[in-house]
């Protein structure tokens, strides 16, 4: 209760801006944050199981869009590059922000990605290079669509395939009534699908897949070749997301090391120009991972972990920029988050003298 009264006046009040302006004054510096985005949809369906799928209803994602704009200039991902790599240093009282939007979802092009233009805001999109223009799809859309088309039958033969025990123990909480609660039986399964590694996981899903029938009925996509190939000349920049969007802590460092020389090679191939950005499938990343690519010849990259950004910035933290992740709610809500990072960069950042 205290939370909410706290957002909702300090959004009509104005609060936030005036602490981003307070910590220009304090600190001498210009504020930096880097949004993050998946898919954008006009309506949520109920076959979706999952945050991702359901995505950020339109109306929710045109107000944090409207947000942003009131308190942030938004940057490219040249301009961002520059900054933190210590080539140039910004001067704006505005605080500055960089748009990102993970996976490459084809209604982003219909929905997300429209008002941009329409406002000039450029913008980044990370790209799996797997599932373009392929039948792959997402492992948790693959769950997701096996689970929708289960029959009755299926699911039982379901919840009999080898699997380890934490996902086996979901599947007896809910028996006999499967198709009932299959929504929170997916989401249970998310946590310990994730640390399963990529063959562990496919094969269980492949087995699920043949008790389904094989068919995919989601309609979630990525974008195209052509259609990806088309962003930058609409001031979208192109990143890495990968090739098979695996967590890289989780795969041998060998085929980590393939994951991120091979989709930024494909990229580059496709669009004609060097991709210099990288942003790590679902947040995962360490200390390996960064020298790897480092070494692939990634400038900058992008975590899923939440708070604003510092610069300038050695190699490697170039390679572990924040990220803030766009749910969905109110105005007042939303800020929240935001503010809550300003406070917690100002206390880290308080110490340091100001740049001229």
């Amino acid at each position: 209760m205290i939370h909410a009264l706290f957002s909702f006046l300090m959004y009509h009040l104005h609060g936030w801006q005036l602490l981003f302006r307070f910590y220009r004054i304090l600190t001498g510096r210009t504020a930096i944050a880097v949004f993050m985005y998946h898919r954008v949809v006009r309506k949520q369906s109920p076959e979706y199981l999952q945050g991702y799928e359901k995505g950020l209803a339109e109306s929710d994602y045109l107000a944090q869009l409207g947000e942003i704009e009131k308190i942030f200039r938004v940057i490219s991902l040249e301009e961002f590059g520059k900054i933190v790599n210590g080539e140039s240093t910004p001067e704006s009282w505005k605080p500055l922000a960089l748009l990102t939007y993970d996976d490459g979802d084809s209604e982003n092009l219909a929905l997300a990605f429209p008002p941009l233009w329409e406002k000039a805001l450029p913008a980044v999109s990370f790209i799996a290079t797997d599932f373009v223009d392929s039948p792959c799809r997402f492992y948790h859309l693959r769950v997701t669509n096996a689970l929708n088309n289960l029959s009755d039958e299926g699911w039982k033969e379901a919840a009999r395939v080898s699997m380890p025990q934490s996902m086996k123990a979901v599947f007896e909480s809910f028996a006999p009534n499967y198709r009932p609660n299959k929504y929170p039986i997916r989401r249970r399964l998310i946590e310990p699908m994730d640390v399963l590694s990529p063959s562990e996981r496919d094969t269980i899903i492949d087995k699920w897949e043949v008790l389904a029938g094989g068919i995919y009925t989601l309609g979630i996509k990525c974008m195209s070749w052509k259609e990806i190939c088309s962003l930058p000349a609409r001031d979208i920049a192109v990143g890495s997301h990968t090739v098979r969007h695996n967590k890289l802590e989780l795969v041998p460092i060998e085929e980590a090391r393939r994951e991120l020389s091979e989709s930024k090679s494909i990229l580059e191939t496709k669009l004609g120009h060097p991709v210099t950005a990288i942003c790590y499938p679902q947040g995962s990343f360490n200390k390996s991972i960064l020298h790897e690519a480092e070494q692939a010849g990634y400038r900058t990259g992008f975590t899923t972990i939440p708070g604003l950004v510092d610069y300038p910035l050695d190699s490697r933290g170039r390679l572990a920029i924040p990220r803030i992740g766009m749910g969905r709610g109110r105005s007042h809500e939303i800020l929240y988050p935001l503010g809550k990072a300003l406070l917690t960069h100002f206390r880290s950042s308080r110490r340091r003298p100001p740049t001229k």
